[in-house]
C-alpha cells in the first residue's frame, strides 16, 4: 500500500509540474558518492550514472526526476569468527525533486524517493544477498553553465537511518536533449 501511495504522489508531482512547464530538459548523470561515518565502515565508493528529466517553469523552479544504477566498490572487513567477509552495495536510485535556479545558472536541489538496494556478502565461498527497498533522500547545491551540469549534495540512503546511511555525492551531467 505504501509504494502505491508514493506512486501515485509521483504521478501527481510529475503531471503538476509538467503542466506548468516552459520546458524540458534530459540529461545524463555521472555520479560519485563518498559515504561517511558508519556507512563507509561498511561500504565503499559508489559510482554510477542517473537519467534526469526536468520540466522547468518560467519562476526557475524546475520539477525532477533521476534513477539509475550505483555500484559501490567491494569493500573488504574482518567478520566475528569467520574470518574476512568482502562486502558490496548496489543501488537503484528513484528519485523525485526540485531544483530552484538563480539568474546565474547557481541552484539548490531537494529529492526524495526510494531506493532499491542489494548487498553482498561473501565470506570463506560462501555468498549472501539481501535486496531492499528504502525511502531516501538528497540535498544539494549545484551549477549550470551551457549543458554541463555540477552538482555537490549530501544523501542518505535510508531516511529511517540517515545516521548510518549518509554519503557525499558529486555529479557531473551534460544535458542531452533541451526544449
Amino acid at each position: 500500500m505504501k509504494n502505491r501511495k508514493l506512486a501515485l504522489g509521483i504521478v501527481i508531482l510529475l503531471w503538476s509540474g509538467t503542466t506548468l512547464a516552459q520546458g524540458f530538459r534530459v540529461g545524463v548523470d555521472a555520479v560519485g558518492l563518498f559515504p561517511t561515518g558508519n556507512f563507509a565502515k561498511t561500504y565503499g565508493i559508489g559510482l554510477g550514472g542517473l537519467l534526469r528529466l526536468e520540466a522547468l517553469s518560467a519562476a526557475g523552479v524546475a520539477v525532477t526526476f533521476r534513477s539509475g544504477y550505483i555500484e559501490h566498490l567491494t569493500k573488504t572487513a574482518t567478520a566475528d569468527n569467520e574470518g574476512r567477509a568482502d562486502v558490496k552495495l548496489d543501488e537503484v536510485p528513484i528519485l523525485l525533486g526540485a531544483k530552484l535556479y538563480s539568474h546565474v545558472g547557481l541552484y539548490g536541489a531537494l529529492e526524495i524517493g526510494g531506493t532499491s538496494t542489494r548487498v553482498t556478502t561473501s565470506i570463506a565461498q560462501v555468498t549472501i544477498s539481501d535486496t531492499s527497498f528504502y525511502a531516501s533522500a538528497a540535498l544539494g547545491i549545484g551549477f549550470l553553465v551551457g549543458p554541463i551540469d555540477l552538482q555537490l549534495s549530501f544523501r542518505s540512503l535510508d531516511l529511517g537511518n540517515v545516521a548510518d546511511t549518509l554519503a557525499f555525492g558529486v555529479s557531473l551531467g551534460i544535458n542531452v536533449i533541451s526544449l
